[in-house]
């Protein structure tokens, strides 16, 4: 089985392929290929360089798609938006014109951005979205990957939440709450979705092999919690107090349209991976992040 990992250096890509090692170390019937633009010295060695170019001359049966730059780097200007997009969308779109041989399986990641923001609303995958740029952005990234059914794969969209683990989101907010700087942001009733890296990693394995991943999947933890609540155990797994909220017009003044990732959220619901049977390992937000705390360090790369 050949797979096509695109964003394969990236947190959620690097934690993936440890995991499809160890299956290829098990059965010995995986070859990984990962896409890149140029050399890359991070990529890991038992995965094959390919470029866009050289997308035509291989067949591929499953295409992973993690690719896309990060939304909450920089000020969404509107070069940055179409940056965004173009790492998503015209990638994407890219991967679809080039193939040959449409793959039997595509997974491709979305966001729970996708939903928009209301912290009164329950998302499941069926609730209808509210607008906005999170939204336009996620919906176009799914309608290029719901693209290639037309060619017969069967596709799997994933809305993540906020990915939990040694390195993402967390080791970018260690040193504030190391420095007892975190906090709750506005009034923290924001909903906050997060799921573990390894319950991620397991859901994209489950997905290459079993036929009831298809469509729009949630992938976020049971567990419902708001932005106060994450950062009140964030804290108490780093054995750190709180002492510091952060006023939501301080963000908005510094970050801008961009500051709405923090000082707003949605409550996700898991619905389809419950129905699936799917079994979280880190079900609860206090065993996940004292998990996470142990691996956790300041020289870490983000």
């Amino acid at each position: 089985m050949n797979i096509l990992i695109t964003g394969c250096t990236g947190f959620v890509g690097r934690e993936l392929i440890k995991a499809l090692l160890r299956v290829q170390n098990t059965t010995n019937t995986i070859s990984l290929y990962g896409l890149v633009r140029r050399k890359n010295h991070n990529l890991e060695p038992k995965v094959k360089p390919i470029t866009l170019d050289q997308i035509a001359d291989h067949s591929f049966d499953v295409l992973i798609n993690l690719a896309g730059e990060s939304i909450a780097e920089k000020r969404w200007s509107e070069s940055r938006k179409r940056a965004l997009y173009e790492s998503r969308v015209s990638l994407t779109e890219a991967i679809y014109e080039r193939m040959n041989t449409s793959p039997k399986v595509v997974i491709s990641m979305s966001a729970v951005g996708y939903y928009g923001y209301d912290d009164s609303v329950r998302f499941s995958e069926e609730t209808p979205p509210k607008g906005g740029f999170t939204h336009d952005l996620c919906r176009q990234w799914e309608q290029s990957a719901l693209a290639f059914e037309s060619k017969g794969s069967r596709v799997c969209v994933l809305r993540l939440g906020v990915v939990l683990g040694c390195g993402g989101a967390l080791q970018q907010m260690l040193i504030p709450y190391k420095l007892c700087l975190g906090g709750k942001i506005g009034t923290g009733a924001q909903g906050f979705p997060w799921v573990h890296i390894d319950d991620a990693s397991n859901v994209i394995v489950n997905s290459i092999s079993d036929d009831r991943y298809t469509g729009s999947i949630n992938l976020v933890a049971p567990e419902q919690v708001n932005q106060a609540q994450f950062a009140k155990s964030f804290a108490k797994s780093l054995n750190r107090p709180i002492l510091m909220p952060t006023p939501a017009i301080a963000l908005k003044m510094l970050f801008g349209e961009m500051s709405e990732l923090l000082t707003k959220g949605q409550f996700v619901l898991p619905n389809r991976l419950e129905k699936i049977g799917y079994s979280f390992k880190y079900d609860t937000l206090d065993s996940a992040l004292v998990e996470c705390s142990k691996h956790l360090s300041f020289s870490k790369s983000t």
